[in-house]
């Protein structure tokens, strides 16, 4: 992974690496044993059916739900212990969070923009 004190800000090497990832639910396990690292850089996707633990996994890089076992870290850092410092520097927008179907452009692009960050 990363150095410690280039965690912080891309800059070259490992994006992120996650291994040995597992989330369960009451049932049985969503995500099994999924392992991966993203280059600095790379465009990557998770592909998969529904229920597949696409959207789980991704949850658990961002920091949003906690794995039951693995490890993560992204630029660095680790969702689990360093959240808000994560939260810094990555965003991620699910499949949940749409904007209302009758909102007006006008309004929808600036509020998109503001989501994102993006004042212009």
């Amino acid at each position: 992974m990363v150095a410690a004190d280039a965690a912080r800000r891309p800059g070259g090497g490992t994006a992120g690496e996650v291994g040995q990832l597992r989330t369960t639910d009451a049932a049985a396990a969503v995500v099994d044993d999924v392992a991966f690292s993203v280059s600095e850089g790379e465009i990557f996707g998770l592909l998969g059916p529904n229920g597949a633990g696409k959207t789980t996994t991704v949850e658990c890089v961002v920091g949003l739900r906690v794995p039951d076992s693995g490890a993560i870290r992204v630029w660095g850092l680790d969702p689990r212990a360093e959240r808000e410092g994560l939260h810094e520097v990555v965003g991620v927008r699910l499949q949940a969070s749409g904007l209302a179907e009758r909102l007006r452009r006008a309004i929808a692009v600036p509020l998109t923009g503001a989501i994102d960050g993006d004042a212009g």
